[in-house]
């Protein structure tokens, strides 16, 4: 099992704030939301969960295997 971690709402918006950023800059990523335990400032978290909507013509497929290589 995963250790779970509590990070203050504002350190949680400050690393929102740096997600964003690195989506933003990838022309591929036509949207991105975050979800689950991680938005829940009094719970701990062990992971964020995103979910990615990519332009068209992208294959998701490819797309996780490019990042999960980086």
């Amino acid at each position: 099992m995963r250790p779970r971690i509590f990070l203050p709402p504002d350190e949680r918006e400050r690393l929102i704030e740096q997600l964003k950023a690195l989506m933003e800059a990838d022309a591929d990523i036509r949207f991105a939301t975050i979800f689950g335990s991680f938005l829940e400032t009094d719970l701990l978290f062990a992971d964020i969960d995103v979910g990615l909507g990519l332009v068209p013509g992208v294959d998701p497929e490819r797309y996780e295997l490019d990042r999960a290589a980086e």
